[in-house]
């Protein structure tokens, strides 16, 4: 499986060549706004270099979030774009799920929650378990005031993961429990996880996720003053 995966939901975005489980090439940057024309950059290059031949991929990837507004809104319509003449599958994944599924390996967990700040004085999160050897969503996403996290997060064994540690460092460790393993650092999600979950689901015969952008807060439209 040859897959080329993009991941944009949170400030470092990362741009992937993955081939049958081999990261042949791997570029990450910032992807504030002002900085996300390297991607643009990097894709031709790639693609003109024949460094990523392009009759060569067998799907593309992208990570739908939760995470950034504009970068999942870039990540999806840029893939969605790149598929368009050639009628190339896409498989989009969470990149929650994906982050969930590294953090599993790494841990050996089959259970694990990523947590995030969904601004407004609010975290939200996924619990994410495997099974038979896939990692899925259990139940919906959720958000809930930072200062008390529900209990449905707390089962022992569980293991806790942010981007946002910076920010929900503090709140994180004053609230879980002794039998659940929080890690004390941010772990992003990156275009590597992306493929490999994209990979994993194709090998199975498994679909995706719809190629839209997950938001936790609904779109807010806001009437202009004049």
């Amino acid at each position: 499986m040859r897959t080329l995966a993009l991941e944009l939901s949170t400030g470092t975005g990362s741009l992937a060549w993955v081939e049958n489980g081999a990261v042949l090439m791997e570029r990450e940057w910032p992807s504030e706004t002002r900085q996300r024309r390297p991607v643009f950059a990097d894709l031709h290059q790639w693609i003109q270099s024949e460094t990523v031949p392009w009759d060569r991929i067998d799907q593309l990837a992208v990570g739908i979030g939760p995470g950034a507004f504009s970068g999942l809104r870039l990540a999806v319509s840029l893939v969605r774009g790149l598929a368009l003449p050639d009628g190339r599958p896409v498989m989009a994944v969470s990149s929650a799920r994906a982050l969930a599924r590294s953090v599993m390996q790494e841990t050996g967990s089959s259970r694990v929650v990523v947590l995030g700040d969904a601004r407004r004085d609010e975290v939200w999160a996924g619990c994410f378990e495997q099974e038979a050897g896939v990692v899925r969503l259990q139940g919906e996403w959720g958000v809930d005031p930072a200062v008390k996290l529900p209990e449905s997060l707390k089962t022992p064994g569980t293991v806790w993961v942010t981007s946002d540690w910076d920010r929900l460092g503090t709140l994180l460790t004053a609230q879980c429990p002794a039998d659940v393993r929080l890690i004390r650092e941010s772990r992003i999600p990156r275009a590597v996880m992306v493929a490999g979950m994209a990979d994993d689901l194709a090998d199975r015969g498994l679909a995706g996720e719809p190629p839209v952008p997950i938001y936790v807060h609904p779109a807010v439209s806001i009437a202009p003053r004049y």
